[in-house]
């Protein structure tokens, strides 16, 4: 909430009055070090990627099959079954593992995964197990709300179903 405030007072002019105009002040506030100190020493805020678990989540329609379709890209391994394959509605496929589907029920199939990439749709976020020493990173994709519905909408209408016709 504090970043939000912050980013609207400086896209309006407002400029943070305990900070000079100096960036070395800047860098120091942010705990960036100078340039030419030695950034090695840096220590990692995060847990590597390779020693996570990497989730991307949303609501259906909110742009997560694309981001898996990015992480995949940048080479980072994906768990995808394609059970579900690529339509009108999702061209490059949904990318999918639908392991992940069931995890109110069964959690075994996450104690392997670490260093991949998984699709989870966000009501399932807590079921994630938490005791086992995994560790998580989540990319929680955001849509407004109008635009999910719009695509969900649209979605219905392609197939034919109930739900799409007033669109």
């Amino acid at each position: 909430m504090e970043s939000r405030k912050r980013l609207r007072q400086w896209r309006a002019g407002i400029r943070p009055t305990e900070l000079g105009e100096d960036p070395a002040e800047f860098r120091a506030a942010f705990g960036k070090k100078p340039e030419g100190e030695n950034l090695t020493e840096l220590k990692p805020f995060l847990t590597p990627a390779s020693k996570c678990v990497v989730i991307v989540s949303g609501l259906p329609r909110s742009g997560t099959s694309m981001m898996m379709q990015m992480i995949q890209a940048g080479g980072f391994t994906i768990l995808a079954d394609d059970q579900r394959l690529a339509d009108e509605n999702n061209p490059k496929g949904y990318l999918e593992f639908e392991p992940a589907k069931r995890i109110l029920t069964d959690q075994s199939w996450i104690a392997g995964t670490t260093g991949s990439a998984v699709k989870l749709v966000s009501p399932l976020l807590p079921h994630l197990p938490r005791k086992s020493g995994i560790k998580y990173r989540i990319v929680l994709m955001l849509r407004p709300v109008q635009e999910v519905v719009a695509s969900q909408r649209a979605m219905l209408a392609r197939s034919e179903k109930e739900g799409g016709q007033d669109f």
